[in-house]
């Protein structure tokens, strides 16, 4: 039996102020789960910051692969054709979100 598609929503301060919660409305609209729900195809859920805040918003799929600017439109078609990048954790960052909120 293959594992599910493990699909992680960044909601650190800077992804969280952005749109963590419409990629998350997108994700579950496909999957047809809530966030911290599981079948036998997808196990979705919110995780803590990336540490990639300059590169907002993302998602983390199975711990190998990183979305970044992730948009609500596309997220799950470049999911489920694997055009992530190669997910390196770092530690969370302490920024100023109000500096990036102006970018």
């Amino acid at each position: 039996m293959k594992k599910p598609t493990m699909i992680r929503v960044c909601n650190g301060k800077t992804c969280g102020c952005r749109q963590a919660k419409q990629i998350m409305a997108a994700v579950e609209q496909v999957t047809g789960l809530a966030a911290g729900g599981q079948n036998d195809d997808y196990d979705v859920d919110y995780r803590s910051c990336t540490g990639y805040c300059e590169r907002a918003n993302n998602v983390v799929v199975d711990d190998t692969l990183i979305y970044q600017h992730a948009q609500p439109a596309t997220i799950m078609s470049k999911i489920r054709v694997g055009l992530g990048l190669p997910y390196v954790k770092l530690p969370p960052k302490d920024i100023n979100v109000d500096e990036l909120l102006e970018l």
